[in-house]
């Protein structure tokens, strides 16, 4: 038998795409060597939401007498351990019936292709007419430290102090989760902030959330070296020595090649054109292997079109905007430009949510919604949220970025009230001195 399409990982891409070409009729044939998921399912985004869900929930007592709430929340780390295993299980089990539903052949094993329309499985040898990449990528290691991967699994293991090393989104996630359970953290970052691809008053607003809540943001940090949980830097020219119960390392990904015996190109990661083909035609290459942004989200959508392509010639999806969530508390959601550096050609609407109706019920601290607005085209352009449910509220403002709608339709919107979501608004009316919730600049008295 020859497949319409091989595809090789079956992550957030790879089953996404296979589902896909399976609705256009198409004969699919879908290979994973670990679990049906990928990283997402099994060891992202799913177990570390599942888990922040519940470690907030515990860090929420802390206003319950503001609250006239009484009593205090116990948890055991065991079986909230056991409930996130439970919930990837079932998801898995789904994935895997909707690709059985539709008609997906699933293998298991370690796939190497042998040229652009032959793939060996564990000897087997299989005809296809396109293969698409889908291969994932993989945490960066760093000695005598868990991985953000390992870390997802700690059982009934309970941690008194922990390092985590790199302030990117997973080290501010990993942060967030163990200090609401109750964990000294410090977190070392290289950089200058944390969050560093986000808005300058994000990375600020996070950096004193997270020292309110004891944990210790250190910036600038060079020459770490880590032995039997002792982690030694140089912080501002001055060697320093943490000692902990364990070292987490949350520095990035790895993207994951296959193996081939026909040259693909390879150069940290996939090199593909628009069309998401690799330097071989009939070979595509989607999600986290090839794209310079590691989002789940992401990699579905370039699968969606990388499949289209093969079997249509088209592509109907807009992959150039695409937001990014951080799931700490408040949420950060980004969308866009992020920083003005040329005032006389973009401006700034913010509206900050510390008098919010919405915001005080959540107890929420340093919210703001900001936006970024061409002057000549009053199209929007960037969106940056630092708010709770910022990562729902940020697809209307990407459908606006994308479409290049003028901003003022933002405005003409009516919106329910109370909600996070009338933020927006009086963003949008900043942006003309016309914010109803928002002091004006100069005060006058009649």
């Amino acid at each position: 038998m020859i497949y319409d399409l091989v595809i090789i990982g079956a992550g957030s891409a790879g089953y996404v795409g296979a589902i896909k070409a399976a609705q256009l009729s198409k004969n699919v044939l879908i290979i994973e060597k670990d679990k049906i998921g990928g990283t997402c399912l099994n060891k992202g985004c799913i177990p570390t939401k599942t888990l922040l869900h519940g470690a907030k929930i515990v860090h929420s007592q802390r206003h319950f007498s503001t609250l006239g709430l009484d009593g205090t929340i116990t948890f055991d780390q065991e079986l909230m351990n056991n409930h996130k295993n439970q919930l990837v299980q079932k998801l898995t089990d789904g994935i895997e019936s909707l690709l059985t539903g539709n008609q997906v052949v699933i293998k298991k094993g370690h796939a190497r292709i042998l040229n652009e329309h032959l793939i060996e499985l564990d000897g087997e040898q299989i005809e296809t007419n396109y293969i698409l990449i889908a291969s994932g990528a993989s945490t960066r290691r760093m000695s005598n430290t868990f991985s953000s991967d390992e870390i997802l699994d700690f059982g009934d293991k309970k941690f008194k102090e922990l390092v985590i090393i790199g302030g990117g989104v997973i080290g501010c996630e990993l942060a967030s989760l163990y200090q609401y359970l109750g964990t000294k953290v410090t977190l070392l970052e290289a950089e200058n902030r944390i969050l560093s691809p986000f808005d300058k008053e994000i990375s600020q607003n996070l950096t004193m959330i997270f020292k309110r809540n004891q944990i210790n943001v250190l910036t600038q940090v060079s020459d770490i070296s880590v032995e039997n949980n002792s982690v030694t830097f140089t912080h501002r020219d001055s060697q320093q020595t943490i000692q902990a119960d364990g070292v987490i390392a949350a520095i990035g990904r790895v993207a994951t090649e296959v193996e081939s015996q026909i040259p693909i190109k390879f150069d940290r990661r996939y090199t593909v054109n628009n069309s998401l083909q690799t330097s071989i035609p009939n070979i595509y290459a989607v999600g986290d292997c090839s794209s310079t942004i590691q989002l789940a989200h992401l990699a579905s959508a370039q699968a969606i079109a990388a499949v289209e392509h093969m079997f249509t010639g088209e592509i109907h999806g807009d992959l150039s905007t695409v937001p990014s969530v951080v799931y700490t508390s408040p949420e950060i959601a980004s969308v866009g430009m992020t920083q003005v550096d040329d005032d006389s050609r973009y401006k700034v609407g913010k509206y900050t949510l510390n008098g919010h109706g919405y915001t005080m019920i959540h107890q929420q601290q340093r919210s703001f919604v900001k936006l970024i607005v061409d002057k000549e085209t009053h199209c929007l352009v960037g969106a940056s949220l630092m708010c709770e449910n910022a990562g729902e509220l940020i697809s209307l403002l990407t459908h606006f970025i994308r479409e290049k709608l003028p901003v003022h339709k933002l405005k003409e919107l009516v919106y329910p009230h109370p909600s996070f979501i009338e933020a927006i608004q009086e963003a949008v009316n900043s942006l003309e001195d016309e914010a109803i919730h928002i002091m004006p600049k100069k005060i006058v008295i009649r």
